[in-house]
């Protein structure tokens, strides 16, 4: 009845019409949270980079006008130092100076303001660069004035020469970090291209029309013919300007602005028509000083001054293009993103409703039995379990502990169990490894004794079977040594008993004292035992001399044991890339071994399969305890075979070599 009155109670959560609606309730927020995400990025992506570009416009705009006046400035100082005739008719253009000069700074300080406020990397380094040239052409002025107040033969004709290149560092320099910020303008806000690379064009296209006009006056002033050079100046100049003005030509009509249009077409007849035909009579004049057309220097420099206005205004058209562009493009970037946060502002309200509900009926329950969960590890007794009752997932889950504290005891009992069982296989091995040392060096002695009676017995030069069966004797004795000594070997690289003891030694003498221990085996076989030393190969090492000693018996005498006629080869060399690596390889042209073989032959108690090897008796220690030795000496064993035709065992030990003067004191 109690379990009845319980299902009645206690809706399943999927069943009851208010949970279901919840549950969909939190899919659909869960799915325009994740629809949103991707929307919300572009309007904030939008966002940020229209109010960059805005910035960088303004910026641009204040470094553009910069440098439209330190043209003018520019051009009318070189005018005034170059001037032959009385000071007080260059007043006017001092004035003129100043008030270029005033406009140029006042937009050079607001742009570094402007930069400064804009955290970009990139812009520094050119940044710097200009307030350093600045800095020299403060300098400049300074000087400048001075030779203005002064008859033309008493001015500094350095300074007049420095002048000019001077004011285009500063020119070319601002010019630099324009060119940067369009690059990046053009990155994330590609509808200001055009009306950018028009401005650039029109800076461009002034600072060299400029020049060109200066020129021009000045050679009309001086009344003097041109040296090649300066008309080849002069040249350069109007190929420049002709470019750039081809260059505006070409992008106007991608932009739709009157006031553009009319600019450039007051410049097509106040410069390339009307200025250059000036131009030209001031070119025959210089070249023909006989049929001279006059024309007034005052007329002159205002035809270029008109013209450069016009230019001016072409540049004021495509700032006013800019400007309209960004600002639209902050205003529409502005109004998506305050749209899109009150979006998102109702909606992160209606989740904290949601959760709210979510966290009465789910979250408190899930935290509880968390809770309980962390306990019974640690518990000692049985808990009682909350929840039990429920018939959704959280009983479900309740119901899950309740079981798992069940098998908690049972788990214990087990572990326990399993832990007895792992300290006895551990006791064993450690008997075993003290049981097989023990006999190892029990039997060693008296064997050791055998071998001794042996030889001495030997050395009475028996004759008949008696020398035969010692012989016979004194060959077993010593294989049992040897696999005593194997199995001692075996047992403390298992139990990471075996020590390495670096010292220096001599590798060259250690492989000719190793080499002529199997030097009577071989030549008892009619084998070559050839010793084959590189020039690099050093002649002292810092290792352990003991375990390398080792790995090379081992190996050397595998090769004479399995090799019935032809070649023992030991090749010592080292590699030019790895100069602190020592190569000892071992090749032989015995039985060879099986390719199948070859995985296996590093393996402890395994042997070549072949009828030849079998006769051959051995534990099969003797590779694996070499390679062991070798990887605790941080290098390696490699092996390469062709049956019935050879093997070659390549040893591969990283090593110290000691300096000559640590070589002299050993």
């Amino acid at each position: 009845m109690e379990k009845t009155q319980n299902n009645k109670t206690s809706a399943p959560l999927f069943r009851s019409s208010g949970k279901l609606l919840a549950f969909s309730l939190i899919l659909l927020i869960i799915l325009l949270i994740i629809s949103a995400v991707p929307d919300f990025y572009r309007t904030y992506t939008a966002y940020i980079n229209a109010s960059k570009t805005y910035e960088l416009i303004e910026l641009s705009d204040k470094l553009f006008q910069a440098v439209r006046h330190y043209g003018f400035e520019r051009g009318r100082v070189n005018v005034v130092l170059t001037y032959s005739g009385p000071v007080q008719d260059m007043e006017s253009n001092r004035k003129f100076i100043i008030e270029q000069r005033t406009i140029a700074d006042e937009n050079y300080k607001q742009a570094l303001s402007l930069l400064s406020g804009i955290d970009m990397e990139e812009f520094e380094n050119i940044k710097n660069k200009i307030v350093s040239k600045h800095s020299y052409i403060e300098d400049l002025r300074i000087s400048a004035e001075q030779n203005m107040d002064l008859d033309f033969t008493e001015r500094n004709a350095e300074l007049t020469a420095e002048w000019f290149p001077a004011m285009t560092g500063i020119i070319k320099e601002i010019e630099n970090l324009l060119f940067q910020i369009h690059i990046y303008i053009t990155s994330i806000s590609p509808e200001n291209d055009i009306g950018f690379r028009i401005k650039l064009e029109a800076l461009s296209l002034r600072n060299t029309a400029g020049p060109e006009g200066s020129r021009m006056i000045s050679a009309n002033a001086t009344g003097k013919a041109l040296t090649a050079r300066q008309l080849h100046s002069i040249q350069e100049l109007r190929t420049l300007t002709d470019h750039h003005w081809n260059e505006i030509k070409r992008l106007e009509p991608y932009v739709a602005s009157e006031e553009l249009h009319d600019a450039v077409q007051n410049v097509e007849n106040l410069y390339f028509s009307e200025l250059r035909n000036l131009f030209d009579i001031v070119s025959l004049n210089m070249a023909d000083p006989e049929n001279v057309q006059e024309i007034p220097q005052e007329m002159l420099i205002s035809k270029v001054e008109e013209a450069l206005e016009g230019i001016a205004g072409i540049l004021n058209a495509a700032k006013s293009y800019t400007t309209e562009i960004s600002n639209n493009q902050k205003q529409e970037a502005v109004k998506n993103f305050a749209a899109f946060s009150i979006s998102a502002f109702l909606l992160i309200m209606l989740v904290t409703i949601l959760i709210l509900f979510i966290s009465r009926k789910i979250i408190k329950p899930l935290l509880v039995l968390t809770n309980t969960m962390s306990l019974i590890p640690e518990s000692k007794t049985i808990l009682n379990i909350k929840y039990t009752n429920r018939n959704d997932e959280i009983g479900k889950l309740a119901n899950a502990i309740n079981l798992f504290q069940k098998y908690k005891t049972e788990r214990i009992s087990q572990a326990e169990k399993l832990k007895i069982e792992k300290e006895k296989a551990e006791q064993a091995t450690k008997d075993k490894g003290i049981f097989l040392a023990k006999m190892s060096h029990e039997i060693r002695t008296p064997i050791t004794g055998i071998i001794g009676l042996t030889e001495m017995s030997l050395m009475l030069n028996p004759s008949g079977d008696i020398k035969r069966n010692l012989e016979l004797c004194l060959t077993t004795t010593h294989s049992l040594l040897s696999l005593i000594n194997d199995i001692i070997d075996f047992e403390k690289i298992a139990t990471e008993k075996i020590s390495i003891i670096n010292e220096p030694y001599s590798i060259l003498e250690s492989l000719e004292n190793t080499l002529n221990l199997y030097r009577q085996m071989a030549d008892a076989k009619n084998l070559a035992l050839i010793l084959d030393v590189a020039e690099n190969f050093p002649d002292w090492i810092i290792s352990d001399r003991r375990r390398i000693e080792q790995i090379l018996r081992n190996l050397i005498n595998n090769a004479v044991k399995f090799t019935d006629s032809g070649t023992i080869k030991i090749s010592a060399y080292t590699d030019r890339a790895e100069p602190n690596q020592i190569v000892i390889s071992i090749s032989d042209t015995g039985c060879g071994i099986q390719e199948a073989d070859l995985k296996h032959i590093f393996e402890e108690f395994q042997q070549a399969e072949s009828s030849y090897t079998k006769n051959h008796h051995g534990t099969g220690l003797g590779l694996s305890i070499s390679n062991s030795l070798a990887e605790k000496l941080g290098g390696s064993i490699s092996v390469s075979s062709e049956l019935n035709k050879g093997s070659i065992f390549t040893l591969i030990i990283p090593v110290k070599i000691p300096d000559m003067k640590e070589e002299r004191n050993i």
